[in-house]
């Protein structure tokens, strides 16, 4: 069985973390499979779903990270092209990866108790997210 479904996301300004693990855990529940994988996807370039366990410290550390890795203050070649400001944005993203994919078994996502799914906005801009969960199992 499939089951397919978007959850929508209001973001501010600048560098922001949700945790979305209810949200994701609320459509494996509508979906009523018990045995298979969730695949939660962000459906833009400047965004990411990752896991952490979701705390002021580490999401802090992982912004402060990201600026290490890849700031927002230099010149990028996209920047040069479109002139939106937002080609750390779209490294981050690159590098994060858009997506994370979970095993389901006995109808639970298999996350330790402090890991959390987490949607990630690299986007300087306030945004509206859609984000496509996938449901493959029985």
């Amino acid at each position: 069985m499939v089951y397919t479904r978007r959850i929508y996301i209001k973001s501010p300004e600048g560098f922001y973390c949700q945790d979305i693990t209810d949200e994701v855990e609320s459509v494996l529940r509508e979906s009523r499979i018990k045995n298979g994988i969730i695949c939660v996807h962000s459906e833009r370039s400047v965004a990411a779903v990752v896991t952490m366990e979701f705390e002021p410290g580490c999401v802090r550390d992982f912004e402060d990270l990201l600026d290490k890795l890849v700031p927002e203050g230099i010149e990028y070649e996209h920047h040069k092209r479109w002139h939106d400001g937002n080609g750390h944005s779209h490294m981050r993203s690159s590098l994060v990866g858009p997506s994370k994919t979970f095993p389901i078994i006995d109808g639970r996502i298999c996350l330790e108790p402090w890991m959390q799914i987490v949607f990630v906005d690299f986007q300087p801009a306030a945004t509206k997210w859609e984000l496509a969960i996938a449901i493959v199992g029985e």
